[in-house]
């Protein structure tokens, strides 16, 4: 992580003189400064998104189970509500409801 960190840093001052070499009339070397950054970052960026832990998972649009038994009424069951996926550590959980009791719980998706 330091390794970007400083990375950074160097793209940040870079970035000043970029805007300084803009303010003084400096055209053909804030172009060639510009062309050096945006190579800079596109090499960043590639670095960052090819690691393992790159980016978190995909959010899932539905759990695999979308209707539970409910363990309260167990007269009805518990439908998953649509659109209610939120991350939950390293997983997902999803939200459910029975239609007959009007209880909620959330459940990990699997």
């Amino acid at each position: 992580m330091s390794d970007i960190t400083g990375r950074l840093q160097t793209v940040r001052e870079q970035l000043a003189e970029l805007a300084k070499l803009a303010r003084d009339d400096q055209a053909d070397a804030a172009r060639t400064l510009a062309g050096q950054l945006d190579e800079a970052l596109k090499q960043l960026a590639q670095e960052l998104s090819s690691r393992p832990d790159a980016g978190s998972k995909a959010q899932p649009r539905a759990p695999r189970q979308e209707v539970m038994v409910c363990p309260r009424c167990a007269l009805r069951s518990l439908h998953f509500e649509k659109g209610s996926i939120r991350p939950a550590g390293d997983e997902f959980e999803a939200l459910y409801r029975c239609r007959s009791c009007g209880f909620t719980t959330w459940e990990d998706v699997r």
